[in-house]
């Protein structure tokens, strides 16, 4: 097995543990205080990530979800000293699998990944009064013959840019 094949096999190993937007829900800083979640309507497409709108409500993330077919984009919660907090995943709203009858062979399912140019979609966030940034990356396999992945920042956020929209 070659060095780029061990590089695509370790990649897709780290995609499947890595938890879905596996945040640690804590409260908002005040033992006393409800945790906080922002459910943030972002928008995508060949330029990167934006938000559009942001709603804060009290409560905590669901249990993450997987797509082992749409690895998608990965985000990182980061401190003022740019330590990472907590990473969470996020299928690629740009790319989705596609399910049909063949039109051939009636009765017999066939499937196709589909592309998208630009989407919509809405991520839940646990809200952390330590939080600083919220980085966006598009992780993608390595060319043929190098050995590591490459993380293409999508976006960057700070916690300004998460208050609730009016």
């Amino acid at each position: 097995m070659n060095k780029s094949r061990i590089a695509v096999a370790v990649a897709a190993l780290l995609v499947m543990l890595v938890p879905s937007w596996g945040f640690a829900q804590e409260t908002s800083g005040s033992p006393t205080a409800p945790a906080r979640v922002a459910f943030v309507q972002m928008h995508i497409d060949s330029t990167g990530v934006s938000i559009v709108k942001v709603k804060m409500v009290e409560g905590t993330t669901k249990a993450p979800t997987k797509d082992a077919n749409n690895p998608g984009l990965f985000c990182e919660m980061r401190l003022a000293d740019s330590s990472v907090l907590a990473v969470g995943h996020v299928p690629d709203p740009l790319r989705f699998r596609m399910e049909y009858e063949d039109p051939v062979e009636p009765g017999k399912l066939r499937a196709k990944m589909v592309e998208k140019h630009s989407a919509d979609f809405l991520i839940r966030v646990p809200y952390r009064e330590d939080m600083v940034r919220l980085d966006f990356y598009r992780i993608s396999p390595p060319p043929d013959g190098m050995a590591k992945a490459t993380k293409q920042l999508l976006g960057s956020f700070t916690k300004v840019d998460l208050q609730e929209s009016k």
